[in-house]
Formats: C-alpha cells, structure tokens, sequence
C-alpha cells in the first residue's frame, strides 16, 4: 500500500490487526498532525458488499454521536475499490485483554459498567434508537486512562418499533449475544443481555479457566436480570440498569442523596409525597414562629451558605428538605439540586431524579426553566440530545426564547446525517438573537453555550464554509462573557469564569494547532488563560479538567521549547495525580531526553512511571524505553 492516501492527508504509520476483509492501519493525518485509525474493506459485489455495507453502516451510526465512550468517526472516502472509514484513534487494550491478566474488582468491575451503560444509553436516545448488537469484551477498548471505548459498529443496527417483520440477520456473538438475536430479532434489551455477559465474563463466571471473584448479592441480582434468557424479564431499558449500578457504586459516598433516609425522599415520587407529609408536624411546630415561605427560605440560604463552603452533602439536604418538608410547587429547590449534581459531575444521576422528582408531580406548578435546564445538562453534559429534546417539549417558548434554538440544534444532533447547513443557520440565528441581548446572566450563558457548539463543531463547520470562522466566533463570545463575569459578580460568579478561562484556554490552544504562523502568540494567550484557571481554588474539584490543562500546558510549552517550564507542570501534575496517567510521564521523560538530563534523573522519573498501569503497552513509552 502506498504510504499516502486520498490527496496525501493521510500517511499510513502501521498496520493495526485485521478480521474478514477489513484491514485497520494506523495514520496521520498530515493537515492537523493527528493520529487516526483507518478501517479499510473492499466495495466488492455481489454476496461480499454486505461487509462494505457494514462499514458504511459503522460510519452512519457515529459520524454525529458525540459521548466519550464511543470512537468519533472524522471522515468516510472510497478509494481504488475501498471503503475507507477514518475514526478516532483509541490507544490502549480490549477488555479481553485486560481481563486476562487478572479479573477487576468489584468496585472497577461497576465502574467499567456504568460507562458501557452511558454509551448503550446514548445510542439507545437517538432517533430511531440505535442496538449494538455485539457487545463483547474484545470490542471494548480500554483506554490508557482507564476509560472505556466501543469499538466496532459494523453489527449496530437501527430500531424499528413499528416493524412487524423480522429487524436483524443473525448477527451477534455465540455466549454473548441474547438468545432472540438467533431467532432474527433485537432490541435494547438485547444489548442489555450482551452487557450482563460481558460482565460475567469479566469475573471468570463463563466457564473459562481464570479465577473467578467473588461479588456482592446485590452485583449477583443485576447480572441475573440483565442474563435472563426470556427478555421480558430482563430490565426495560438501559436507563434502569445504570440507575441500579451507579447506587449500588455510590450508596457509601458522603452525598446525602444516598443515605437511607435521603433514598426514601428521592427515589420514587410516592417517597417525595411522603416526605412532604411526614414533614407536615414538624411544619406545624415551626408554623408557630415561621411562616411556610420562611421555612422554605431558610432551607435554600443554608443550602446556597453550604454549597458555597464546599459541604454538598449539607447542601443536598438542605435543598431536599425545602422540597419534601417545605414547599414542593417551588422550582428553586430543584434548580439547586440539578445544579449541585452538575457540580459534582453526576449529571446523569441528576437529570434521573428530577425525572422521578417532575413525573406526576401536580404540586410543581412553574416548570418552564426547570425543563430548560434539564434541557441543558441532557444536551451539554450528557450529549443525549433526544432527551433534551423530550425537555424542552415541555417548554413554552414565548417564556424562554433561547429554548427554541436548542430544541432546533437537539433535533439536527439526534439524527444520524447532522445537517451541517441546517445547523450553521441556526448557530448564526442563535448568535444574532443573543447579540440583542442586554449584558446580564442570559447572555452570559447564551455565550457559554454557543461556543461550546462551535467548538464542538469546529472542523465541520469549516468544512462546509471556510469564512465561518468558528473559532474566532467563539473566542469573541467567550472574551464578552468573561468582561460580563468580571464586571458584575454574582454568587455563581467563580464557576462561571473556572468555565471562561477553561474555554478560552482551549480555543487558543485550537488556534495555535490550526495557524502555525501564530502558533507561539496563540499558546502563550492559551497558557496565559490555564494559568489563570489553576490559581481558581474551586477550579481542583475537577480532577479531570486539571489534569487534562496541565497536560496540555506542558505539551504547549514543549512546542515553544520552554523545557524548564514544561518540567515544571509534568511535575505537578505528578505530584497531584501520581501514577494516573501515562502521558504525564511519558511526557517528562520525552522533556528530560531533550534538554540532556543526567541518567540519575531520568532512572528517577522511569522508575515512578513503572508504577503507572498498563504503560508497558504505550507505544510512545516503549520508544522512550529504547532511547533511555
């Protein structure tokens, strides 16, 4: 094969593995310096196109899905007789892999669950939904962070409900795939067969020769209701087994919302009623010196005084307590709590107790900004855009005009072909109406929230219109929404510029990779605003974002050959995440190669990078080997 493909953007570096007429190949390409996978397959005819289909078919499914467990898909060509499918390039190892050094935890064991349940849960939102069908530890990929990818779409498949004759070939694996898949039919409770096979597998329950790992009743019940063999008795939806996993993961956390008391509250509507009557006694003794809009007040200022401190689980109770023992028709209390779980980053937990906080609820009277909010978190935080959708349904848009442009960019994202025309136009509209705007909190969020679309859609948007400018649209946003921030603090003041700073961080960063001629103004601008970031106080309660800055900011100041620098922030990463992650070491090693560190330092630093899991397969860690 030529080391050059379709124009010479991409350069073939390596040939990855192969199954049936597919070749996989690791690339670059050369526009942006980023390496891709490439999955290439003869069109072929006749009986052999099915398997060309299937990669089409792979490409359909997650062109336009956006979750990070799930492999972007950045372009699709034909070439000399070949489909060509260019993705995401996933480092890292297939849980077959992993498992067979030794099975996880428990504790891992649910955490690796719940992210396959994310994905299948993000494919099963769209529209129609969208069944795996072949959900199996080798076509799950294991990320060098730890963090799960699916692999392999070629079996997915999109759902159907109102088709009566049989929806799928015989398309599966045997010991993993449910027993309906072999009589030609699937549907989400499939993959929800395939996901409690997978796991059993995973703790040696599948008569393999590993040794096995003992798991708790409460695992043990899970696993026996995702395998049933009739599918009726299985869970419903994918949604009901990621609420099971994650209690079961977090019933020890010091969230309030976990405790037994808090459960009783929270997790069924009839439990929220209930509360609110229990509470009627201790209304009435209070009564006597307060009023009920006293009670309920008191309840927010001790929750907004807690969560201001940093003690959530205080904050938690306070907001439940204003709802279950104060005033159910308020929509504060529940803003609160939506806002306290994006805070923590349980988004999607959060958005589930809302949902079983508003079904049925006839005391909550005002919902519109509750919905919109909901709205939000489902299409930002969770990139669940048919939820979102289903949110904003149930919003009046004559009371909040921005719900309208969300609603229209929810449609556009929850299907499979993302209109690219269709989005611009209502980006720019979006963009026009904001601009009219007085500066206050609406713009501010108005600006937050188009930006993170533009960058989301960056390469897209140039694609289709090189004068779009996404960039420097969003850079422009980000600047008045941090003036706005600056010039009129409120309460949310300090999350609102962590999240300025941290966007306006990474739009320069994409700028210095996009105009090499402006490389060394555009990261210092990026570098300028991470450090800015890093010295908010509340900006650490997102180990991830601090780590990933860090990174970046070492990598930036690499490229400006600022070495000493650089050290210093592999150092502190180090420091705060020791053993975390394999590109902070690889990173101070390839720093301390190139300025001549002296072989003591560096046996150092080799040493403490041993102890990082799995960074034995890094390839970029082996190339450091040898030159070390």
């Amino acid at each position: 094969m030529d080391a050059i493909i379709t124009g010479g953007r991409y350069k073939i570096l390596a040939r990855l593995g192969s199954g049936g007429m597919s070749q996989v190949y690791l690339a670059e390409d050369m526009r942006i310096h980023v390496r891709r996978a490439i999955k290439r397959i003869p069109s072929g005819d006749g009986s052999k196109s099915y398997i060309a289909d299937s990669v089409i078919s792979e490409a359909n499914v997650l062109r336009k899905v956006r979750h990070p467990a799930l492999p972007r898909i950045v372009d699709i060509f034909r070439e000399e007789g070949c489909v060509n499918l260019v993705m995401e390039y996933i480092e890292g190892k297939t849980l077959e892999q992993v498992i067979a050094a030794g099975p996880p935890d428990e504790k891992r064991l649910i955490d690796i669950a719940l992210e396959i349940c994310s994905a299948l849960k993000c494919l099963h939102s769209m529209k129609p939904p969208v069944i795996y069908r072949d959900l199996k530890p080798s076509n799950i990929m294991v990320r060098s962070d730890g963090h799960i990818a699916l692999i392999d779409f070629g079996t997915a498949k999109r759902f159907y409900i109102n088709k009566k004759k049989k929806d799928t070939t015989l398309l599966g694996t045997y010991g993993y795939a449910a027993p309906e898949q072999f009589m030609g039919r699937s549907d989400e409770r499939s993959d929800i067969y395939s996901l409690g096979m997978t796991l059993r597998e995973c703790i040696g329950e599948k008569g393999t020769k590993r040794r096995q790992i003992k798991i708790s009743k409460d695992l043990k019940k899970i696993l026996d209701k995702c395998t049933q063999e009739d599918a009726k008795n299985r869970y419903k939806n994918i949604g009901e087994v990621l609420s099971q996993l994650y209690f079961l993961r977090h019933r020890n956390t010091r969230l309030a919302l976990l405790s037994a008391a808090s459960v009783m509250a929270m997790l069924t509507l009839g439990g929220v009623m209930y509360g609110i009557n229990a509470g009627e006694a201790s209304r009435r003794v209070m009564a006597e010196t307060l009023s009920g809009a006293d009670i309920y007040t008191r309840y927010i200022e001790s929750g907004n005084e807690a969560y201001f401190i940093g003690d959530y689980a205080l904050a938690e109770k306070n907001y439940t307590s204003a709802i279950v023992e104060a005033d159910p028709t308020r929509d504060i209390a529940y803003l609160q709590l939506l806002k306290l779980y994006r805070r923590l980053n349980l988004s999607a937990e959060g958005l589930e107790r809302m949902d079983i906080l508003l079904d049925g609820n006839e005391y909550l009277s005002d919902t519109d900004e509750l919905y919109y909010e909901c709205a939000l978190t489902a299409f930002y935080d969770c990139a669940d855009y048919a939820r979102a959708e289903q949110y904003l349904g149930k919003t009046d848009f004559s009371n909040i005009h921005e719900a309208q442009y969300i609603y229209e960019l929810s449609e556009l994202m929850s299907s499979l072909d993302t209109d690219i025309a269709a989005t611009d136009s209502c980006l720019k509209r979006f963009e026009e109406y904001n601009a009219a705007l007085p500066a206050g909190l609406n713009k501010l969020k108005n600006n937050i929230n188009i930006s993170t679309l533009l960058l989301t859609y960056c390469e897209e948007l140039d694609e289709y219109d090189k004068n779009s400018e996404p960039l420097y649209r969003a850079e422009k946003l980000m600047r008045e929404a941090l003036e706005i921030t600056m010039e009129d603090i409120q309460t949310d003041g300090e999350e609102y510029r962590i999240k300025e700073l941290g966007m306006l961080s990474t739009i320069y960063r994409m700028l210095g990779n996009k105009f090499s001629a402006k490389k060394d103004m555009y990261y210092t601008q990026a570098i300028d605003y991470t450090i800015q970031l890093l010295g908010e106080r509340s900006a650490y309660e997102n180990e991830g974002e601090v780590r990933l800055k860090l990174l970046y900011m070492a990598r930036m100041y690499e490229e400006l050959e600022e070495y000493k620098k650089a050290l210093e922030c592999y150092e502190r990463s180090e420091e705060l995440y020791p053993y975390e992650g394999a590109d902070i070491y690889t990173g101070h090693l390839r720093c301390l190669l190139k300025t001549g560190a002296g072989k003591e330092e560096l046996e150092k630093v080799y040493k403490e990078a041993l102890k990082v899991k799995g960074i034995a397969g890094n390839s970029e860690f082996r190339r450091l080997q040898k030159e070390i």
